[in-house]
Formats: structure tokens, C-alpha cells, sequence
């Protein structure tokens, strides 16, 4: 598929919010701004995913990328920490139970996590233990972002690429 073609298909993205998450305002608000297509629906795993509509004109099959990339979002270290810890049986069965990719998305300072400038009384020994330790048995990764105004951003364009890589695949 040639670039030009791939950009029109690209504008067609629909990133999905779970029903379930609080409704992040700042992100959706500036998919909002930016003209990014977005729904509310209850996903299986993670926050937010993404499909591309299927483009019959085109040719171009549905790519629903629900059950291969999601991601969670927290919106500070104590959260996860928290999920980690105080929730560790519900956040592990979410990602034992998923086939798909779920990198975690953190809106809040690598620093923060390593200073141990944070609310909760663990450790930044312990917290970053547990972080990378949960990574490693569920196979993702985590990403700090310490301005979540360009949180939105990252989520589109991890999404964005996965689905513009696919489309290169087709003929």
C-alpha cells in the first residue's frame, strides 16, 4: 500500500476508551482537538485500544487491535503502586488473562519513582522492584510520561504505528 493511501487510512483510527476506566478528560479532550476518532466501550484488557474500520471501497479489511495491543494507563505511582500491591490478585489475573500486548503507561516521573516522592510508605527499592519484576513475568514494559498532557499523544501513536505497519502489509 502506498503512503498517500495509508494516510487516508490512518485519519480513519478509532482509539477505544474502556467503559470502565474514569473518563481521562485530558486525553480525550485533546483527541478531541486534534480530530482523533474515539469510543467508549468496555474492554477485556487494559484502557485504551484501537481498530481501523474496514474500507470495503479500498479493500482494506478490518484491523481490531483489542486482542493484540492495549494499554493501561495510571495516573501516578501511587496507583500503581497500589495495584501492585493492595490489588496485585486483580491487576495480575487482567494481564494472565490477556493474549495481547499491554504496555503500561505511568503519568508521573521516573524520578518521582526512583526518589520515592510518592505518597505511599513502600519503598522506591521495593516499588521499582515490584514494577520491573511484574514486567518481566507478563512480558511488557512501563513508560513514565511526567507531563500527561502529552499523554494522548503517545497512546495515539503507539496505536498509530502498530496500524500503519499493517497496513504496509497489505498489497
Amino acid at each position: 500500500m502506498k503512503d498517500n493511501e495509508i494516510k487516508k487510512q490512518i485519519d480513519r483510527i478509532v482509539i477505544l476508551v474502556d467503559s470502565r476506566e474514569k473518563l481521562p478528560n485530558h486525553i480525550v479532550e485533546c483527541f478531541d482537538r486534534f480530530g482523533v476518532n474515539w469510543q467508549r466501550i468496555k474492554l477485556d484488557s487494559g484502557d485504551y485500544s484501537a481498530i481501523l474500520p474496514e474500507d470495503k471501497e479500498n479493500g482494506i479489511p478490518e484491523i481490531d487491535l483489542r486482542n493484540e495491543l492495549c494499554i493501561e494507563r495510571k495516573m501516578s505511582c501511587d496507583e500503581i503502586i497500589g495495584n501492585l500491591t493492595r490489588g496485585k490478585e486483580r491487576f495480575n489475573s487482567e494481564f494472565s488473562r490477556s493474549n495481547a500486548e499491554i504496555p503500561i503507561l505511568i503519568e508521573d516521573t521516573f524520578e518521582n519513582a526512583c526518589s520515592g516522592n510518592y505518597k505511599s510508605k513502600v519503598t522506591s527499592k521495593q516499588f521499582l522492584g515490584a514494577l520491573f519484576s511484574f514486567c518481566d513475568k507478563y512480558n511488557t514494559f512501563f513508560y513514565f510520561i511526567g507531563d500527561k498532557r502529552y499523554s494522548a499523544l503517545w497512546i495515539y501513536n503507539i496505536f498509530k504505528y502498530r496500524i500503519r505497519n499493517k497496513l504496509k502489509e497489505i498489497k
